[in-house]
């Protein structure tokens, strides 16, 4: 919100509305793009959620350009969408893949430290996006963001060469690979996905 209504000059009903725009999208298109989802592989999709999220973070910096209001809105409006198709695609994918990884002995911690992960950046995010933008530098804040977001692509990219079959595939995807990589699968079993809604809180 602090970018938004700071740097891109769009009003408070324009933040409401863009979070009601990022539900909307979600609940409408969810069901079809988890269709597509299970058909991708984890590391795969960790690369596409890189992808779409350096995409809507350049969007809302960009969205501070124009000199047209409603350009600016559009902008914002827009981010929202691409952010949560991102949403989308992170919720069933990053607990399973950690659930896959770890094994009995750690799976526990490891859940726990993604989820301190998660909270420690949600409180700190508005923090650090208000010091970049009191300073005048909301530029470098959204430079930032798309260059973690593009090392989540080279994650993605290591992830497909170094994962096995069993950590790579959902079960669902067990019957169409070879008998002994779907052997493997079937093994190991299908991770259970948990809820997962990221908040925007750094816009």
């Amino acid at each position: 919100p602090a970018f938004s209504t700071v740097v891109a000059g769009v009003s408070i009903r324009v933040v409401a509305l863009s979070l009601t725009v990022n539900t909307v999208f979600i609940v409408a298109t969810q069901l079809l793009v988890l269709r597509f989802i299970r058909r991708l592989r984890r590391s795969v999709a960790v690369t596409l959620i890189g992808v779409i999220w350096a995409a809507s973070w350049a969007l809302l910096g960009l969205s501070a350009l124009p000199s047209v209001p409603e350009a600016r809105v559009a902008g914002v409006l827009a981010f929202s969408a691409l952010f949560g198709l991102g949403e989308i695609f992170f919720a069933p994918t990053l607990g399973p893949l950690l659930n896959s990884l770890a094994d009995d002995r750690i799976r526990g911690r490891a859940n726990s430290i993604s989820g301190f992960a998660f909270s420690l950046g949600f409180i700190a995010s508005p923090a650090i996006v208000t010091g970049f933008i009191a300073t005048g530098a909301a530029a470098m804040w959204i430079v930032l963001l798309c260059l973690f977001c593009v090392g989540t692509i080279g994650i993605g990219l290591i992830l497909g060469r170094r994962l096995t079959s069993a950590q790579d595939y959902v079960g669902a995807r067990a019957a169409t690979l070879p008998d002994s990589a779907a052997s493997e699968v079937r093994d190991v079993g299908a991770p259970a996905t948990p809820a997962a809604n990221l908040e925007q809180t750094a816009r």
